[in-house]
């Protein structure tokens, strides 16, 4: 599936489910909140009226699938990132250096040990803010987040999933941290829509 292609069915899912016209960036961040963990706490923190309230009806959905998700954020068959992820965005690069950006690669890369070794991972983990942020974003999805992540990075090592998981379940038990994870769908989205 082509990246136009899953926008466009974002477009005709909100246009569907949501009385009001979405951009095609806030369609996405919705399709994208819905598949996440806490997707109630989520969608009630970044959207409000009638969008809110249509949304949360509709959350399963408007869900982003795993697929769909890789076709946006997923890594290149060439081992380059997606072009979304690595559009130079500086609100991208702004929360990617927040505290907050910063504490969620270190955990990343704590969890990544094996995976950010291989040549072509490691070369986009460092060099694309959007994949770090593609990466947490994945992370925080209710189900196959494993597969997301994956997909934004090119492969995962197999030695990485247990301590992956054990990640998820750690930011799961913690509570999502709203703002953060809000705020890098809102800035992967725009990137999206370029």
């Amino acid at each position: 599936m082509l990246p136009v292609e899953v926008l466009g069915d974002v477009r005709v899912r909100t246009q569907q489910h949501v009385a009001v016209r979405l951009n095609d960036a806030n369609a996405l961040a919705v399709a994208v909140i819905s598949a996440s963990v806490e997707s109630v706490e989520l969608l009630e923190y970044a959207f409000d009226g009638t969008v809110r309230r249509d949304a949360l009806e509709a959350r399963a959905q408007l869900a982003l699938t795993a697929h769909e998700f890789g076709a946006l954020f997923g890594a290149r068959g060439d081992g380059q990132a997606s072009a979304f992820c690595a559009y130079p965005s500086k609100k991208l690069a702004a929360l990617d250096a927040s505290p907050t950006g910063v504490a969620m690669r270190q955990r990343l890369e704590g969890a990544l040990v094996c995976t950010l070794v291989e040549a072509a991972p490691a070369s986009i983990w460092q060099k694309h803010p959007g994949v770090r942020l593609a990466a947490a974003v994945a992370l925080h999805r209710d189900e196959d987040a494993t597969a997301a992540l994956s997909a934004v990075l090119g492969g995962l090592v197999a030695a990485d999933s247990r301590r992956v998981e054990d990640l998820k379940t750690a930011l799961e038990d913690a509570g999502v941290d709203l703002i953060f994870v809000s705020e890098a769908v809102s800035a992967l989205g725009e990137c999206a829509i370029v």
